[in-house]
């Protein structure tokens, strides 16, 4: 029977059962295991006094009992010789004893599965959190780029904004500046128009007195040519006329 429960529990794959391959997690629950069967094959030695079964048997159990108890660990190896020594001392055993190997194992099973069940729990919440975690920084990161991207489009909206208004003053300016230089250029214009009429005013001016010089020296000319024949006119009257003769010359008394 010992036998039997050996090979069932030699067919237990703890690591297809986790689902992991940690020789740690393994070998604690082998412990277990081994520590299970160690307190089950005592109750069977214990059942085995209280049916009175053949010495032979309670003897082997008695033998390793003590060799077992000996041993610095107190624990059981379940080495060949142990199996060895279960299997020559098979005996029938009581239904009632296989129902609790039977409970046992099933017991048994149920911790590993529960075992298994809690570690994909905290598996599952571990994954859980670490992908909630890389989903918090990507979107972290996601709002950061997009809030850069956006103060990019907001930054180069004002520089638009700034440009255009710099662009719409500098022009408003330069109409403005053009605007005056066209006023000065019209007022110059009619400035020199005013100019080229007073020019030309001044010259038809200067051609009238030039042309009423010309004709007072004309004048002059014509009236001294004839003061002069009256003159020359009058002085040969005088000439001929005898009484002009007895008049003294100087004023001198008659």
């Amino acid at each position: 029977m010992a036998s039997s429960l050996y090979s069932n529990a030699q067919q237990v794959d703890f690591e297809s059962v986790l689902g992991m391959d940690d020789p740690g997690m393994v070998s604690m629950f082998e412990a277990l295991m081994a520590s299970a069967l160690e307190d089950n094959l005592r109750s069977v030695q214990r059942s085995q006094d209280s049916f009175a079964v053949a010495p032979s048997v309670q003897l082997s159990l008695e033998q390793h009992q003590s060799s077992s108890s000996s041993d610095s660990s107190s624990s059981l190896h379940f080495d060949q010789t142990d199996v060895d020594a279960t299997t020559s001392s098979r005996t029938t055993i009581s239904p009632d004893l296989s129902a609790v190997f039977a409970d046992f194992q099933a017991a048994l099973s149920e911790q590993i599965f529960a075992s298994q069940s809690d570690i994909s729990s905290r598996m599952h919440k571990l994954e859980q959190s670490v992908c909630d975690s890389l989903r918090d920084q990507a979107d972290i990161f996601r709002n950061l780029f997009q809030g850069a991207r956006q103060e990019t489009h907001t930054l180069d909206d004002v520089h638009t904004i700034r440009c255009n208004e710099f662009r719409k003053t500098v022009l408003t300016q330069n109409a403005t500046i053009f605007q005056g230089l066209a006023d000065v250029r019209q007022v110059v214009d009619a400035v020199n128009a005013k100019v080229d009429i007073m020019a030309k005013r001044v010259n038809d001016i200067q051609k009238d007195v030039d042309a009423t010089k010309e004709a007072l020296s004309h004048q002059h000319l014509e009236f001294q040519s004839s003061a002069q024949e009256n003159h020359n006119v009058l002085h040969a009257q005088l000439s001929d006329d005898p009484a002009v003769e007895y008049i003294p010359s100087g004023g001198e008394d008659l």
